[in-house]
């Protein structure tokens, strides 16, 4: 094969012999977190080989990656950080990350080692010593570059440490997948891996058939089953659910319900950063059913879990332009094109989906010109330790919380409130003249809306938890008040 390795300026002192030193572990999957973010950024592998000339030659895992200076599109099939594919060339045993970089790595060259790096840059190797690298002591190389960046390289884990050269930072190494050493994002296995007494708690709103509800609806493991394809549980479901729009009820209940979840080769909730997934019935008006996300990870910083996410996350609803969701245009081209839904209250088909640790489905946003479905974790136990909201058994199945004015055909909901918050008005009155207006307990007013339609959608996320008192207005008329609460 024709060879790609720029050529050695200096090598001294010699190569040192019987040394590993590759730059990546041939037979794992490689995460690392670019110095900007707190979560796994870039998981790394070897998708398949190749043997030519005696060099080895090493294809990398492709993910959707930002068009720089062009937010409306993304790319798929897109090389990370350590290119293309990687070359090991024999006998010297350089490494090549090849396609579209060439940089070169002379991994076995010793201290005080000088040569072309490639990207018009030098190196010199500056030090070796021993460091912790993910809880081992291992030896590591600095490779000090002409540009005033660095890169780290230890013995037996690769490259722990690479320049961002195109937005600056570094990318370290953070941990092996599905091994002993540092993190690694959870899987399918992971995510779906209760307990029996664990308890998890959801928040419910939906529409359909012009009936709007709101429910809390909580899930207690009674029985656990592990199998080789997955686990199968009993839940017993307690649920209160409040139906408006219609005739105005409380509906509140007691279910055993069975649950099996199933690995399969697609499984969503083990995809890895930056790779992608197409959403479910999704639909746009340019004209094609093909809706695409990828897969980033994110901290819910309500129940402080990292998530594993795909589409819009619940906050972004009220987004004009969603920032994770693209169509494609041509399926030969790999631009994919951002979508944007215009019905911000009636979206279109599965737009997003959450997974945490542990507690499986975390969050879900989907619906249609005819129906919406929004579900959000808000608390659980697990090991008897309780994290976040979760509601006594008594108050669901008796007590019913909710703010109506029933005379003056107003209802606020839901009750509590989590990220937004409804007012539907029944009247024949124009309903441009009315508006709602939240204080706090001290009195202050916190927030003030116009209502344009039948049904008003307000963002209440911004504002703290507690309980505020509404007003709802009909010019200088008050037609209804009464007390919510946010969290």
């Amino acid at each position: 094969m024709k060879k790609i390795v720029p050529t050695l300026l200096v090598l001294m002192p010699a190569i040192i012999i019987a040394q590993n030193w590759d730059p990546i572990r041939v037979n794992d999957t490689m995460n690392y977190t670019h110095s900007d973010s707190i979560h796994i950024t870039n998981s790394i592998w070897v998708n398949s080989t190749n043997f030519i000339n005696g060099d080895s030659i090493f294809y990398l895992n492709r993910v959707v990656a930002d068009v720089h200076n062009d937010c409306t599109i993304v790319k798929r099939n897109q090389p990370q950080f350590l290119s293309t594919f990687l070359v090991k060339e024999m006998p010297y045993n350089i490494w090549v990350a090849a396609d579209p970089y060439n940089y070169l790595f002379p991994v076995t060259a010793g201290i005080g080692a000088q040569g072309s790096f490639g990207n018009n840059l030098t190196f010199e190797i500056t030090n070796i010593d021993i460091q912790d690298v993910l809880g081992t002591d291992d030896s590591v190389k600095t490779f000090s570059l002409s540009d005033g960046n660095e890169f780290l390289l230890s013995k037996n884990f690769g490259l722990i440490k690479f320049p961002d050269f195109e937005n600056g930072g570094y990318y370290t190494l953070t941990g092996i997948q599905n091994s002993q050493y540092g993190e690694s994002i959870p899987d399918f296995w992971d995510i779906f891996d209760f307990e029996v007494e664990d308890v998890f708690q959801f928040s419910v709103e939906g529409m359909g058939g012009n009936v709007f509800y709101n429910a809390v609806k909580k899930y207690t493991v009674v029985v656990k089953e592990v199998s080789m394809t997955g686990f199968t549980y009993t839940f017993d479901e307690i649920y209160k659910t409040v139906y408006y729009g219609g005739n105005n009820s409380t509906v509140s209940g007691f279910l055993t319900i069975n649950l099996t979840f199933n690995e399969s080769e697609n499984q969503t909730a083990s995809l890895m950063p930056g790779q992608l997934y197409l959403i479910p019935d999704g639909w746009t008006q340019q004209g094609t059913g093909n809706v695409f996300s990828r897969v980033r990870l994110e901290y819910d910083t309500l129940l402080n879990f990292p998530v594993k996410c795909f589409g819009i996350d619940l906050p972004l609803m009220e987004q004009a332009n969603y920032p994770d969701l693209y169509y494609e245009l041509d399926t030969a081209s790999d631009i994919l094109n951002k979508f944007s839904i215009v019905d911000n209250l009636f979206p279109d088909g599965t737009k997003g989906v959450g997974y945490g640790k542990g507690l499986g489905e975390v969050w879900r946003a989907e619906g249609s010109f005819e129906y919406f479905f929004n579900k959000r974790l808000l608390g659980y136990v697990k090991d008897g330790d309780t994290v976040g909201v979760i509601t006594p058994d008594s108050v669901l199945l008796v007590g019913v919380r909710e703010s109506s004015d029933m005379q003056n055909n107003i209802s606020v909901f839901p009750n509590p409130a989590f990220n937004h918050l409804f007012i539907h008005i029944t009247s024949d009155e124009k309903i441009r003249n009315y508006a709602i207006e939240l204080r706090n307990l001290t009195g202050e007013a916190v927030l003030r809306k116009d209502i344009q339609n039948n049904t008003c959608r307000i963002d209440v996320s911004a504002l703290p938890k507690g309980v505020y008192v509404y007003t709802v207005t009909y010019g200088m008329e008050v037609k209804g008040r009464g007390k919510v609460v946010i969290f």
